[in-house]
C-alpha cells in the first residue's frame, strides 16, 4: 500500500488544479458567466424611451444598475480596459434611430448618414461618461457589445493566468516544504 504524506497529497491536488484551471476557468468561471448575463441583459432589454416632443427620432435604452447580476464584473472589465476610475451607478446602452425619410443627410462625395447612433456609457452620481460611441457604419458593433465581450474574454483569461500562477507558487512551496 502506498502511503502519502499530507504535503504529497497537496502537491498532487495542486498539479491537477494547475492542469485544469487554464482549461476550465475561462468557460465556467462565475466572473465570465455573470459578465455574460449582464451583457445579454443590456442587449435584450432595449426599450423605447418616451419623447416629450414630437420628433422622428426614436431612442431605446437598456440599463444595468449597481447590484444587478453582471454589473460589478462589467465595471471591473471596463476599468481594466479604459481610463475609468470612479464608481458608476449604472451602465447604459443607447440606440437612437431617426427616420431616414426625414433625416437623411448627404455628406461630401455622396456618403449618406441615416442618423442612426449607438453608444455605451457609464452613469455616475455626478454625470456620465461615454465608453464606446459609433457612427452609422458601426452601430451593430456597439449594439451587439462586441468590444465589451472581447474585453470580458480578455479579463477572464487574465484572471485565469493569475490563478494558475498562484497555484504554481503554492505547488512549489508545498513541494519544497515536503522535502524537509
Amino acid at each position: 500500500m502506498i502511503e502519502l504524506t499530507l504535503s504529497e497529497l497537496a502537491a498532487i491536488f495542486l498539479v491537477i488544479c494547475i492542469a485544469v484551471v487554464p482549461l476550465w476557468y475561462p468557460r465556467y468561471s462565475f466572473f465570465h458567466r455573470n459578465a455574460a448575463t449582464g451583457i445579454d441583459h443590456l442587449r435584450r432589454t432595449l426599450t423605447v424611451q418616451p419623447s416629450d416632443e414630437e420628433t422622428t427620432e426614436q431612442t431605446r435604452i437598456a440599463t444595468l444598475e449597481a447590484g444587478d447580476r453582471g454589473f460589478s464584473e462589467l465595471v471591473h472589465t471596463i476599468r481594466a480596459q479604459t481610463h475609468v476610475t470612479d464608481r458608476p451607478v449604472r451602465i447604459e446602452l443607447i440606440h437612437t434611430d431617426s427616420d431616414p425619410e426625414y433625416d437623411t443627410l448627404v455628406v461630401g462625395g455622396g456618403d449618406v448618414s441615416t442618423g442612426e447612433h449607438a453608444s455605451l456609457r457609464l452613469e455616475y452620481e455626478a454625470g456620465t461618461e461615454t465608453i464606446a460611441e459609433t457612427p452609422d457604419s458601426d452601430v451593430d458593433r456597439i449594439l451587439e457589445l462586441v468590444d465589451l465581450r472581447q474585453w470580458v474574454t480578455s479579463q477572464t483569461l487574465t484572471r485565469s493566468h493569475h490563478a494558475t500562477v498562484v497555484l504554481v507558487v503554492l505547488w512549489g512551496t508545498v513541494s519544497i516544504v515536503g522535502l524537509w
